[in-house]
């Protein structure tokens, strides 16, 4: 039995993001925690499924304000498709409370499944993966001014390699690019492509 529920843990990840808010209390500020919560649903298991729905309904009878969002991919697809889910009734009735069930349509493309097939309540996104990790930097970025910071850093940098790599053609490697922003000692992105690229009528879109 142990055996059996570390197996279903194992099938569905978790991942829950705290967002604070003020809130007063008696005359008192105090901060409460706004629960958002992804589930990856990657098992065509359907214990994993009917486990799933209970876990769901416990946390919406507890903490009915908490934003739920399960990603169905890889096997985990079939609790959506129309011929195979055991469980659409818990579906309706959780999407009733405000949670939502999208499907990947990479899977969906893989599996050969169409949109007729998939049940009714079901969103789509085009990656279940790309979904779960941009849910968890968006929201991260909310509560995290560092995390932001950082965000906005990457993103300058892949625009820069991306206008720099136009502009090499041929002649642009990676190594190249890392070996450029290094000699230079990474001094602020402006100035580094003044100091990369050649048109300077693109100097001034950093993203």
């Amino acid at each position: 039995m142990k055996k059996l529920a570390l197996l279903l843990l194992l099938s569905v990840s978790i991942f829950s993001i705290y967002a604070g808010k003020p809130a007063k209390t008696k005359g008192k500020s105090e901060v409460k925690a706004a629960h958002r919560i992804i589930f990856q649903l990657t098992t065509n298991d359907t214990l994993a499924h009917k486990a799933l729905m209970k876990q769901l309904n416990n946390i919406t009878t507890v903490e009915p304000s908490t934003q739920i969002e399960v990603v169905c991919h890889g096997p985990g697809l079939d609790m959506l498709v129309q011929s195979k889910t055991t469980v659409h009734d818990k579906i309706t009735q959780m999407n009733a409370k405000g949670i939502s069930f999208v499907a990947c349509e990479f899977s969906m493309k893989e599996r050969n499944v169409a949109k007729e097939q998939i049940i009714s309540e079901a969103a789509y996104v085009k990656a279940g993966i790309i979904e779960i990790v941009s849910k968890q930097e968006a929201l991260r970025g909310t509560y995290d001014p560092g995390y932001l910071f950082y965000s906005l850093g990457k993103l300058q940098i892949l625009k820069l390699q991306e206008d720099y790599k136009k502009q090499e053609g041929e002649n642009y490697s990676l190594q190249k690019f890392n070996d450029a922003m290094t000699d230079n000692g990474m001094p602020p992105i402006r100035m580094m492509r003044e100091i990369l690229l050649k048109d300077k009528k693109i100097w001034n879109e950093i993203l």
